[in-house]
C-alpha cells in the first residue's frame, strides 16, 4: 500500500476523532457547559469523579490518537508535495509535526487533570472542582 494511501487513512481518522469528540461534547457533556463559558467546576468534578475513564477514554480519543494520526498525514503530505516545491513541504511538516506535538501534549496534560481531579474528588470536592 502506497504511504500515500496510508496518509489518506490516517486523516479519515483525523476527522474521525473529531466527529466523535463532537458528538460527545454537545450530547454527553452539554449538561456541563464544556467549551463555554459558563462551565460548572463543581459538577464537572462531580462527573470526573462518577466517570473517570469516559473522560480519559474521550481525551485519549480527541487528542492522542489524533496527534498520532496527524503526524503520519503530515509525513504522507510531505512525501506527495516534496518533489514539486520541496521548501514548502518541509515547511509544512515542519509546522504539522509541531502541531501534533501541541496536541499530544494538551491530551497528556488533560489526562492528569482528570486523574488529579478523581483522586482530589473524596477527600476536597471543592479543591478538585479549582483544580
Amino acid at each position: 500500500m502506497p504511504f500515500s494511501r496510508i496518509g489518506g487513512l490516517a486523516a479519515l481518522v483525523c476527522a474521525g476523532t473529531y466527529m466523535i469528540g463532537f458528538a460527545l461534547l454537545v450530547t454527553w457533556l452539554a449538561p456541563l457547559n464544556f467549551g463555554t463559558a459558563s462551565i460548572d467546576p463543581d459538577k464537572v468534578a462531580a462527573f470526573i469523579h462518577a466517570h473517570p475513564h469516559a473522560l480519559i477514554i474521550w481525551n485519549t480519543l480527541i487528542y492522542i490518537v489524533n496527534a498520532a494520526a496527524l503526524v503520519v498525514v503530515c509525513i504522507a503530505i510531505h512525501g506527495q508535495l516534496h518533489p514539486s516545491a520541496p521548501g514548502l513541504s518541509t515547511i509544512a511538516l515542519a509546522y504539522g509535526l509541531i502541531w501534533s506535538a501541541l496536541v499530544l501534549g494538551a491530551g497528556m496534560i488533560a489526562n492528569v487533570a482528570v486523574e488529579r481531579v478523581n483522586q482530589n474528588f473524596p477527600a476536597d470536592p471543592a479543591a478538585a472542582a479549582e483544580l
